[in-house]
């Protein structure tokens, strides 16, 4: 058995072998010298040898679909086009002292396409910091030399642990349903197959711990200010559909951090619950400023709407002075957005707000 090369050449693959190729194993220990003493000549050395098996000619179409009738040969939407509809209410409540986020909602899947869903599936984003998920087969670390004891804490520490918990997934009778976690994917079953034009409504209830992003990073999080309060930027929160289209059906590939997938546009109402003091900036409108308000703060909230300039609704002293009370009672703030991909938050008791 000879050790096998394998060079991506579009959407196939060469294979070689020492035994057809006398030269392979020599390049080999060369490279690996070479990445070891001399990493500028590797890359040198690497430059042919990714070119080899690229086929710089190759037809477009074995990689971009012709003209059919979902899209015309210029890219425009077909007299078949399709998009998937979804829409959210979700209610969402953000623990301070925990670092944790519980949460349920009621997804409207319109399946607008010519085929019967028999099952739907789900992004799990936040599975990405499962200490036993996809991403920490991936993952490496750079030793220095010498080694520090702070390096040797990082190639050692366990990742930190926020992935979904995923109570319970119910029908639109209320019954539970029957579902696969695969990482960073969720796969929900129906009481029956979806049909073209269908409508189907099911329920998701979860929770997870929030990360702190100076410690394990990521693209959403918390970070602890010098007084104790903190700021909370939260994305990716909730279990959302992955995108179902004509050129692949769903969007199965792993989250793996480096970028995101494409979703479905869809209307959402989202209740997000937290303790007092907190402001809240979400996607969409916010719609119950009345109950959260008092009279002279929506006079200048409704004076910033009509303003050129803007206008201080809470001043830096405000903001001081609400990092101080730790008001422990509840608020519910409720926020509505419409025909978006797609929904986020950030808030805090420091933060001083214009508009």
């Amino acid at each position: 058995m000879g050790i096998i090369f394998r060079q991506r050449s579009f959407s196939y693959f060469k294979p070689f072998t020492w035994q057809s190729n006398p030269f392979v194993l020599p390049f080999f220990m060369l490279t690996v010298f070479s990445l070891l003493r001399f990493p500028s000549i590797c890359f040198c050395i690497l430059i042919p040898f990714w070119s080899l098996g690229q086929n710089y000619f190759k037809p477009l179409d074995s990689e971009i679909p012709g003209p059919n009738r979902y899209r015309s040969a210029d890219g425009q939407p077909g007299p078949s086009y399709f998009q998937q509809k979804v829409d959210y209410a979700i209610e969402v409540e953000l623990n301070d002292e925990e670092r944790s986020i519980s949460g349920q909602e009621l997804i409207t899947y319109y399946n607008n396409s010519p085929n019967t869903l028999d099952f739907l599936w789900l992004q799990l984003d936040q599975n990405i910091r499962s200490d036993e998920g996809i991403k920490e087969l991936i993952r490496g670390q750079a030793i220095s030399d010498p080694l520090e004891e702070e390096d040797l804490k990082k190639v050692v520490k366990r990742p930190f642990n926020s992935d979904f918990k995923i109570e319970w997934v119910k029908g639109k009778n209320g019954e539970r349903l029957k579902y696969h976690v695969n990482n960073t994917l969720i796969r929900v079953i129906p009481e029956e197959a979806i049909p073209p034009n269908g409508k189907y409504e099911f329920r998701i209830s979860w929770s997870y711990l929030i990360n702190d992003v100076n410690k394990v990073g990521g693209r959403s999080g918390y970070e602890v200010l010098d007084d104790g309060n903190a700021i909370f930027a939260i994305a990716q929160f909730y279990p959302r559909m992955a995108l179902y289209d004509d050129l692949q059906g769903w969007e199965l590939r792993q989250y793996l951090g480096q970028a995101e997938f494409g979703l479905e546009f869809g209307d959402f109402d989202v209740s997000i619950t937290l303790p007092g003091g907190y402001l809240v900036g979400a996607t969409g409108v916010h719609i119950n400023k009345e109950e959260l308000f008092s009279p002279l703060t929506i006079q200048k909230i409704d004076e910033a709407m009509k303003s050129d300039k803007p206008v201080e609704i809470i001043s830096k002293e405000e903001a001081i002075s609400r990092g101080k009370m730790k008001i422990r009672e509840k608020k519910t703030w409720n926020f509505r957005a419409e025909k978006v991909r797609d929904f986020a938050f950030a808030c805090s008791r420091k933060f001083i707000w214009e508009a």
